[in-house]
Order: C-alpha cells, then structure tokens, then sequence
C-alpha cells in the first residue's frame, strides 16, 4: 500500500522525468533498469531501491533530497 509520503515521491519522479524531456523507456536505459521497473516505481507499485536513488537524480538533475522530501538542500 501506498503512503501519502511515497506517493509524493512517484508524483515528484514523474514530474523531474517529464521536466526532463525524457520517456520512461529513456530513463531506464539511462539507469539500467527495464522500463516496466521505472513504471512500477512511478506508479508505486514496488519501492524505488535506494541504491537507484542517486542515478535518478543524477539522470533527471534534482538533488536526493528533492526527491524523497520535495525540498532542495
């Protein structure tokens, strides 16, 4: 089950893809997981892994913090 505070971050990873320009099956490739994984995520379905958390800022330029908390540092 999805908590208010996870689906804020599959909302704020959808945001930062779309801002980017970038496709799910894009950003997949960019951090080498399948475009199925990246749907899961952004659909909370499964749990991003936190060791993908730092190639997905990197790959959408936000910063970590950004991402799980909807704040910048």
């Amino acid at each position: 089950m999805i908590t208010t505070e996870y689906d804020a971050v599959c909302r704020r990873l959808v945001e930062a893809r779309v801002r980017k320009g970038l496709s799910q099956p894009q950003l997949a490739n960019q951090i080498g997981v399948s475009w199925r994984v990246l749907q899961n995520w952004e659909t909370g379905k499964t749990d991003v892994p936190f060791r993908f958390v730092p190639d997905l800022c990197e790959a959408l330029d936000v910063s970590v913090h950004w991402l799980m908390f909807g704040k910048e540092d």
